[in-house]
């Protein structure tokens, strides 16, 4: 089975869903966005320190819907990782998930599954994934 990343499998009270500014329209969905002084959004990367979300799809040119809060969502996780349900949710420096904790950024997130097949639902592009519940932000 294949899972839509960036989209949260539950919807409901749980999820905060918000959309920024992504100047160079290059952020993609399930992949760690961090928020820039200047409001904008761009991929996360450890030296940032600043958490926001995970990306969902480009609505608009250059807008990014961003989930802040969310349950089961497809998230791009690192190739060595080794998810499984309960597990706390670590970032690379390049900021993809890990349940690795060794040098990695802590998040408020843990993983819901073992490693899935993630799809982007518009390249049709496939990535390792796994689904994160973030029920207080990241």
């Amino acid at each position: 089975m294949q899972y839509v990343l960036g989209s949260p499998l539950e919807r409901g009270k749980s999820d905060v869903i918000t959309n920024l500014e992504d100047t160079a329209g290059t952020i993609k969905a399930g992949h760690i966005v961090s928020l820039k002084e200047d409001g904008t959004a761009k991929e996360f990367a450890s030296s940032d320190g600043n958490i926001y979300g995970v990306a969902g799809y480009h609505e608009q040119k250059n807008r990014l819907a961003v989930i802040r809060c969310g349950l089961m969502t497809p998230v791009v996780i690192d190739a060595s990782a080794q998810p499984a349900a309960g597990k706390k949710v670590y970032l690379t420096a390049a900021g993809l998930a890990t349940d690795a904790a060794d040098s990695n950024t802590a998040t408020g997130a843990i993983f819901k599954s073992g490693e899935v097949q993630g799809i982007d639902a518009v390249s049709k592009e496939t990535a390792k994934a796994a689904l994160i519940d973030f029920p207080g932000g990241l």
